[in-house]
């Protein structure tokens, strides 16, 4: 992981799931520190390598550390911006299953609650589509 805000979340999510399917790998939580810094470069590896160097406490733990990583790279408009692309949406010219994919990475990153977003995936359904509904 570079540092691109982009793909934290997703960077912060295959190490939870590395973990989850190796537990024996990293028993510690330390051990799980410094698997996530070994595969951390550029701005990110920077960050990461003094974070460790400094052995500062979020070292000694797995959730303080990712916290960290999210504060640090994560844009801090994800959510807001989120909903403003789920907001202008819509299906136009792609397979139902490709828009249903591109609205749920959005809705993962919204606040929305179940109804809000059900009402926002109908609105960006193309007209076509939704005649065949009815």
């Amino acid at each position: 992981y570079s540092g691109d805000p982009r793909t934290c979340r997703s960077f912060l999510s295959k190490c939870s799931l590395i973990f989850e399917l190796q537990p024996s790998s990293f028993q510690s939580e330390r051990s799980k520190v410094a698997y996530i810094v070994s595969l951390m470069s550029g701005r990110a590896g920077t960050w990461a390598t003094a974070v460790w160097e400094q052995q500062t406490p979020i070292c000694s733990s797995l959730a303080a550390f990712m916290a960290e990583i999210k504060k640090v790279f994560e844009s801090p408009l994800s959510g807001r911006e989120a909903a403003r692309k789920l907001l202008r949406l819509r299906q136009g010219s792609l397979s139902v299953s490709d828009y249903a994919v591109d609205f749920r990475t959005l809705a993962a990153d919204s606040s929305w609650n179940s109804d809000s977003l059900f009402n926002a995936f109908l609105n960006g359904l193309s007209d076509d589509y939704l005649s065949t509904l009815s």
